[in-house]
């Protein structure tokens, strides 16, 4: 989390949740994810509104620039491990939609949690969605995934995977209504002053999708 993030927060949230923050960040975190799946069915895709979607290469990243800049350096690092772009840009070639996928065995999440997640050989995994805050609400989001999934479904894959924080109510509702339920494979990430982690794999039958966020994991409250 960058330092203006923090101080916004601080002046948001108070000295008490701001030191809190501090200490997750800068001693120790732990992060709950819940890995998700759901199938890969052919669906009839009515999109009212085209979507322009753009071929991502290391040298055209300014598309990012105005709405998902704070991405680029991630950006380069998913092209590097030759994980498949899916972009949508408006009529002025900036991109103000996108998530990414990773064609089947397992991937290693170099960016964020830093943990190996499973991923079968006929399962795709989608990751680091974002669509720019000027263009929420939007259906562009379910258009595009539709799109994709068809795509995939057709080339023989199966199924996609997604990992969301236990502690992002909104992400889960949101992977719900979009047909995810949770494989049983729950992952904890530690890490201590904001450089060693390790992850732990557990597994539950229990549905915990309705869990309530704690009060303890927050750092970026990312998805």
């Amino acid at each position: 989390m960058r330092i203006a993030e923090l101080i916004n927060k601080a002046r948001s949230k108070g000295l008490k949740h701001s030191a809190r923050l501090l200490f997750q960040i800068c001693v120790f975190s732990h992060w709950k994810l819940y890995l998700l799946e759901r199938p890969l069915a052919q669906v009839s895709v009515e999109v009212r509104q085209p979507l322009h979607l753009a071929r991502i290469e290391p040298d055209n990243l300014k598309l990012f620039e105005k709405y998902l800049s704070h991405y680029i350096p991630s950006i380069r690092v998913f092209l590097q491990q030759g994980s498949h772009p899916q972009v949508c840009v408006n009529e002025h070639q900036d991109a103000y939609l996108m998530f990414w996928v990773h064609e089947g065995g397992d991937y290693y999440d170099r960016q964020l949690y830093k943990c190996r997640i499973p991923v079968p050989e006929n399962c795709i995994y989608q990751f680091a969605g974002e669509l720019a805050k000027e263009y929420r609400p939007s259906r562009h989001v379910i258009y595009l995934l539709q799109q994709v999934w068809n795509q995939y479904c057709e080339r023989g894959f199966t199924r996609t995977r997604s990992l969301v924080n236990a502690n992002n109510p909104r992400a889960l509702r949101i992977h719900q209504k979009l047909g995810f339920a949770e494989t049983g494979t729950v992952i904890h990430v530690y890490r201590l002053f904001g450089v060693f982690s390790f992850a732990r794999y557990e597994i539950s039958s229990e549905n915990n999708l309705n869990v309530q966020p704690s009060a303890s994991a927050e750092p970026g409250e990312h998805p």
